[in-house]
C-alpha cells in the first residue's frame, strides 16, 4: 500500500510541476511580447523620457529599450547608456547592430 502512495504522491508532484512550467513559459511569453510601433507609443516613451529628464528615458526597461531601438536615428546617441545583455533581451539582436 505505501508503494502505491508514493506513486500517486510522484505523480500529483510531476502534474504540479508540468501546470507551473506551463504557466511559467506563457506569462513569459505575453510579458516579453514587442512593443508595436505607433504613434501612440512613441508619444507615451517620449513622455515618460522628458518626465524622467533624459531624451534616453528609462535604459534598464525592455519596452523602452524597444521603444529606442525603433528609432536609431534619433536615439543612436541612448545606445551609450544600455547594458548589451538588456538590448538584446530587449530587441533580440546586438546593440553593435545599431550603432554602425
Amino acid at each position: 500500500m505505501k508503494n502505491d502512495d508514493l506513486v500517486y504522491v510522484g505523480l500529483f508532484i510531476g502534474v504540479v510541476l508540468l501546470v507551473w512550467t506551463i504557466n511559467s513559459t506563457i506569462q513569459t511569453s505575453i510579458t516579453n511580447k514587442k512593443l508595436e510601433k505607433s504613434e501612440a507609443n512613441f508619444q507615451l516613451y517620449q513622455q515618460q523620457a522628458l518626465s524622467a529628464g533624459s531624451e534616453c528615458g528609462d535604459t534598464n526597461d525592455l519596452k523602452n529599450i524597444q521603444h529606442l531601438s525603433h528609432h536609431p536615428d534619433r536615439y543612436k546617441e541612448c545606445y551609450k547608456y544600455i547594458d548589451p545583455q538588456k538590448f538584446k533581451d530587449a530587441v533580440g539582436e546586438d546593440i553593435s547592430n545599431y550603432l554602425n
